[in-house]
């Protein structure tokens, strides 16, 4: 009976010289390689000594190809290597699996290495680059990447780098507050939400992250006779000087209306009115 598992089993004794794709099946060959849907997920190829060796994908892709890629891995007779391969129904050459490996080190390289998931990521895709280089197909500028695998690979110099990211880190937070302050220090709480949302330089962005680290407020300020909101909603001056005495005053209630938004919830910390979550000092602000 033809199952996904039995295609696996046949291509390794297919003689690699046959293509075989059978309707209502995803996975098929041909000749040397053997296909998910549409992209290769491994290949047989002779090693530098002559011998078979299977080189089959790091990436699973999705739940039904990391099947496949098992289902390979457990009826191939040979030496196995992972490797990188191209999404889609690109060639599964060895000059594009060098390619493809070169592309996955520089990407893992830029990670934040002090992050113990990152750098197991790096130091398997080396080891792995290394198996191919060494056993298939000679992988030019692993040389560049050689110092980072041995820091990564000694306990103490990662926690040195671990220590220099703390202090760092520790100067950037200490700097961050010093410009946080000095920009108080100028301007306003509004005049800041104010920069923040209609600025577009990096200034801007730095104050808007500053104040909305987690993106989850809106923010209000009075333009002329109306007020308006980061959301891009205008509201006539009047209205919302009511609204505001009413919040002031403790007098407003859910489900009033405001033009024509709601007032979902109201909390110490925000005020939600149909989609702004407006935190309450933005609130104050405009009151003081």
């Amino acid at each position: 009976m033809t199952s996904n598992r039995s295609i696996c089993h046949d291509f390794f004794y297919s003689g690699f010289n046959e293509y075989r794709c059978l309707s209502g099946y995803n996975i098929w060959y041909d000749q040397n390689v053997v296909y998910s849907y549409g992209t290769a997920i491994g290949c047989v190829v002779k090693d530098k000594r002559g011998n078979e060796v299977f080189l089959y994908s790091r990436d699973s892709m999705s739940n039904t190809t990391g099947r496949h890629i098992n289902h390979l891995w457990n009826a191939c007779p040979y030496s196995c290597i992972p490797v990188s391969f191209d999404y889609g129904s690109k060639a599964a050459t060895l000059e594009a699996i060098a390619s493809n490996f070169r592309y996955d080190l520089r990407h893992c390289a830029d990670r934040k290495m002090t992050r113990v998931e990152n750098r197991r990521a790096f130091i398997d895709l080396f080891d792995d680059a290394m198996r191919f280089s060494n056993r298939v197909f000679t992988l030019e500028g692993l040389d560049e990447f050689a110092d980072l695998y041995n820091t990564l690979k000694d306990d103490k110099k990662v926690a040195e780098i671990k220590a220099r990211e703390r202090k760092a880190n520790a100067e950037k937070i200490k700097q961050a507050k010093a410009e946080w302050k000095k920009l108080l220090s100028e301007h306003s709480y509004l005049e800041l939400v104010e920069m923040a949302c209609r600025g577009w330089d990096e200034i801007s962005r730095k104050l808007y992250k500053k104040l909305n680290p987690h993106d989850t407020f809106a923010f209000v300020w009075l333009d002329d006779d109306e007020y308006r909101t980061s959301k891009g909603i205008r509201i006539p001056k009047a209205l919302g000087d009511i609204t505001l005495k009413r919040w002031q005053d403790g007098k407003l209630k859910l489900g009033e209306r405001l033009d024509r938004y709601t007032v979902l919830k109201i909390t110490d910390e925000y005020v939600k009115v149909g989609c702004h979550t407006i935190p309450t000092e933005n609130l104050k602000a405009l009151l003081a």
